[in-house]
């Protein structure tokens, strides 16, 4: 099974910590990633031998700021690097992070309960 390294992740703590105001906590599990705050969250399930980095729990303190769209950014780059073919939004019930993921040309899947997918192979 394949597991990601926390340390890769960086950045999306900085933009955490930043989000939440101060530390947050940072943890591997298995093959996910845990970010959490007091007032935000973040989960990352790697699925990198379906080809697929997913984004299972995103909450954001200040949902009007680039944080959600940094997130994305870096999750991009970071997939493209390391041999992803997609990212995928699970049940994204925000109209925030809706309107985000499809200003970023994610599609809505249809047979999934408001899942959004990005494809990262040109």
């Amino acid at each position: 099974m394949h597991k990601p390294n926390i340390k890769e992740f960086k950045p999306l703590v900085a933009l955490m910590e930043n989000d939440n105001g101060g530390e947050v906590s940072a943890y591997q599990q298995y093959q996910n990633i845990y970010i959490r705050g007091n007032s935000n969250e973040l989960m990352i399930r790697d699925h990198k031998p379906f080809g697929n980095l997913v984004i299972a729990q995103i909450e954001l303190t200040h949902k009007q700021q680039e944080t959600g769209m940094e997130i994305i950014n870096f999750l991009k780059d970071y997939g493209k690097e390391n041999g992803y073919s997609k990212i995928i939004a699970e049940s994204v019930y925000s109209p925030e992070f809706q309107k985000i993921f499809l200003e970023h040309k994610f599609t809505e899947l249809d047979n999934r309960f408001y899942c959004y997918e990005l494809s990262l192979v040109d």
